[in-house]
């Protein structure tokens, strides 16, 4: 990955009511192999602490998560093969999260969608390279965060 910095990120799957173990395990593997095409360092299995009864494997059925160690240049990457991944498949939500920052993709319109995901990757960026003045549209109206300068020539 260049010598670039990583950064961890985990991935958690919000299947659907009927969703047995087994097939979230399923699924979170098959998410896996999905991620591990792409140029991240590595993706494992998340510890979520106790798994429920009868579980297969606890690491995975506990959340129904994995931990993506990634250069933030391959993000943007990641989240589209979650996006697509999760198109056809029982999963009601899936949520990214790299330090304090989350995102959560859920069914909502591509414009939003990609809104949502164009200010987290923004945010990644601002935090890795310190740069608040690069802060992105609003998700929801996308106005622009930054001050509009006073241009009636008042005082």
């Amino acid at each position: 990955m260049g010598g670039e910095a990583t950064a961890r990120a985990t991935v958690v799957l919000g299947a659907q009511a009927d969703v047995g173990p087994e097939e979230l395990e399923a699924l979170g593997l098959g998410l896996r192999n999905q991620l591990l095409e792409l140029d991240v360092e590595d993706v494992e299995l998340a510890d979520g602490g106790a798994a429920p009864t009868g579980a297969k494997s606890p690491e995975l059925i506990a959340t129904g998560a994995l931990a993506v160690s990634l250069a933030l240049p391959v993000l943007r990457s990641v989240v589209k093969v979650v996006v697509a991944w999760m198109e056809h498949r029982p999963v009601r939500t899936v949520t990214i999260t790299i330090g304090d920052n989350s995102l959560e993709v859920q069914g909502v319109s591509a414009g939003n969608q990609q809104k949502l995901i164009d200010a987290f990757i923004v945010a990644q960026e601002s935090a890795r390279t310190g740069d608040t003045a690069a802060a992105a549209p609003d998700p929801v109206t996308g106005a622009d965060p930054s001050p509009v300068p006073d241009t009636d020539g008042a005082a």
